[in-house]
């Protein structure tokens, strides 16, 4: 009995395949038929959006120069791609080129129809292959500034002398000294840099620099001239001289601060005020990481030894306000006299330096002198003149670091802007 019912269960099923499959073939014929389809039509408007793409960049740099019209820089679009889509030929005839000039905006839209391979009763089984671009010509990328020279007019503000070397790499020297004789190489001396720019709102009086001065110097002012520092502050140390290895705390040292022995500074702020930082005698050794120097009081920096100074600034958590500056020179103290040009001085004689951060001195002369090597990598000097003679003077500028120093000392290059893309 139960034989019999599964016998013609089976016989039954048998009979109405044929049926439901008549019935549901239509259906999958065209979901794979749209499938398919739907496969060709991604891939042709992914290929398409490159070409696009690459006409609309290579158009909107023509903004660059002011003379070129909006229709050369459409007529510039559309033969691009023309020329650069051989095994695509239908983006150029089925691409749309605007151009807004007042927004310097290249538009490309591509509409290109494709037909199903299967045909339809009730559609004509066309699809449309979209893509759609926009570039615009962007503001020229920011660059570290690495040296930067406040004094306005003098002459000399950049001079490097007896053979001193300059080299920077990733980053940008400001000379904003509006003198045609504000940057002098001399005896050998050389500015060099690889991968940088020079920009000086002065000029060149002579000497070797590499690259030459940007054509488009822009001034840049000086991101910290309103920056102050606590005015009551009093001394926690009084006329310290470090003459044996020692170990020093972060506080306010009045009177200055003078190291003679090999010396370590744990991290923190340290204030000198009323006197000189500084760190002589043969072969003194300091190292200072995670520290900021604050100068007020007439203070000035003194480092004239053959020893090796290590100093990396302080962070937000210990240098507050001051985080990123490694040595920074209060110029809104009176400056200490006898100097020849302006402001106090900063030197550093012999001794080989490696730190990073800030080095701020607006309003000093700072003096690189008697075969000494400083290494700032990654970070800047700020002063009114710079003035290597027979020394090494190596920067390395970085956009990594975020803390606010670092970050106020990017300007734009000089320079125009790139394309980008902005669709």
């Amino acid at each position: 009995m139960r034989k019999g019912l599964w016998k013609s269960f089976v016989t039954e099923s048998r009979g109405s395949f044929p049926i439901m499959f008549g019935l549901s073939a239509p259906i999958l014929i065209a979901f794979v038929a749209a499938s398919i389809n739907y496969s060709k039509v991604n891939q042709q408007s992914t290929k398409a959006q490159n070409v696009i793409d690459s006409a609309a960049l290579a158009s909107a740099v023509m903004f660059r120069d002011s003379k070129n019209t909006g229709p050369q820089i459409q007529a510039a679009a559309q033969q691009f791609l023309v020329s650069h889509t051989a095994n695509l030929s239908d983006v150029a005839s089925h691409s749309t080129v605007t151009v807004d000039v007042p927004s310097q905006t290249v538009n490309i839209a591509y509409v290109a129809p494709i037909q199903s391979p299967v045909p339809f009763i009730v559609w004509d089984g066309i699809w449309n292959a979209v893509a759609h671009t926009a570039a615009k010509l962007g503001p020229p990328p920011k660059m570290p500034v690495c040296i930067m020279i406040t004094e306005p007019i003098a002459k000399h503000t950049l001079k490097g002398d007896n053979g001193a070397h300059i080299n920077f790499d990733s980053c940008l020297v400001q000379v904003n000294t509006a003198n045609w004789d504000a940057v002098e190489m001399r005896n050998l001396a050389y500015l060099h840099s690889t991968n940088g720019q020079n920009c000086f709102v002065g000029d060149v009086h002579f000497g070797d620099v590499v690259p030459g001065k940007s054509p488009t110097c822009a001034f840049f002012p000086d991101p910290f001239a309103a920056k102050t520092i606590p005015r009551a502050v009093p001394c926690s140390q009084n006329h310290v001289s470090v003459t044996v290895p020692s170990t020093l705390f972060p506080g306010i040292y009045c009177a200055g601060l003078s190291i003679s022995a090999t010396t370590t500074l744990n991290k923190g702020v340290y204030i000198i005020k009323g006197g000189a930082l500084s760190i002589t005698g043969a072969l003194t050794n300091v190292t200072a990481n995670g520290v900021t120097f604050i100068l007020t009081g007439g203070a000035a920096l003194n480092i004239n030894t053959t020893g090796t100074i290590n100093l990396s600034p302080s962070s937000a958590a210990d240098g507050g306000s001051f985080a990123g500056f490694a040595i920074y020179s209060d110029q809104a103290a009176p400056p200490p006299g006898g100097n020849a040009q302006k402001g106090g001085s900063f030197t550093i004689s012999a001794a080989n330096v490696n730190l990073s951060g800030i080095i701020y001195a607006a309003g000093q002369t700072f003096i690189i002198d008697q075969k000494a090597n400083v290494t700032i990598s990654p970070g800047s000097i700020i002063a009114d003149y710079l003035l290597p003679d027979d020394a090494n003077l190596t920067l390395t500028g970085t956009l990594s670091s975020s803390d606010a120093a670092a970050v106020a000392m990017r300007k734009p290059a000089d320079g125009v802007g790139t394309a980008i893309l902005v669709h």
